[in-house]
C-alpha cells in the first residue's frame, strides 16, 4: 500500500496515527494468515468491527478481559508499545543504572518465557503444520 503512493500520505501523519495503521496491518495480516479460508478470515474480521455479543463464551471472555491480571499485562502492552520505557531505559543505560537495566530485561524476558511455559496456549505459528 505504501509503494502505491500511500507511504507520502503515512509520512505527514503524526506517529500515533501511524502505529494505529501499522497496528491494523499487521492485525489483518495475521488473521488473514491464521484463517483456514478466506471466508473465516472475513468472518473474524466482522467479528473484529461488530462484535456479536449474544455468544455462549461471552461471561467467560469478560471475566478474564475483566480480570486484573489481563488489565495490568494490558496497560504494560501498551506501555511497551510506546517510546516510553525505550526512553526511561536510554537514560538509565547511559549511567550506572546500565547493568540493572540489562538485568531487568533479562528477567522480563525469563517471566515472559515462563508465562508462555504455563498457558495452553502454544505462540508458535508453525505449530499447526
Amino acid at each position: 500500500m505504501e509503494r502505491l503512493g500511500f507511504g507520502a500520505v503515512l509520512e505527514r501523519l503524526p506517529g500515533w496515527l501511524r502505529r494505529i495503521y501499522v497496528f491494523a496491518v499487521v492485525l489483518v495480516g495475521h488473521v488473514i494468515f491464521r484463517a483456514d479460508n478466506l471466508a473465516k478470515a472475513v468472518g473474524y474480521l466482522k467479528e473484529m468491527v461488530y462484535p456479536n455479543w449474544m455468544g455462549s463464551l461471552d461471561r467467560e471472555l469478560a471475566e478474564y478481559v475483566a480480570g486484573p491480571k489481563f488489565l495490568l499485562l494490558f496497560v504494560i502492552s501498551v506501555l511497551f508499545c510506546t517510546p516510553f520505557f525505550t526512553r526511561i531505559y536510554e537514560r538509565l543505560s547511559r549511567g550506572r543504572a546500565a547493568a540493572v537495566c540489562d538485568v531487568i530485561v533479562v528477567a522480563l524476558f525469563f517471566l515472559a518465557a515462563c508465562e508462555m511455559m504455563a498457558s495452553a496456549y502454544n505462540p508458535f505459528i508453525y505449530f499447526r503444520f
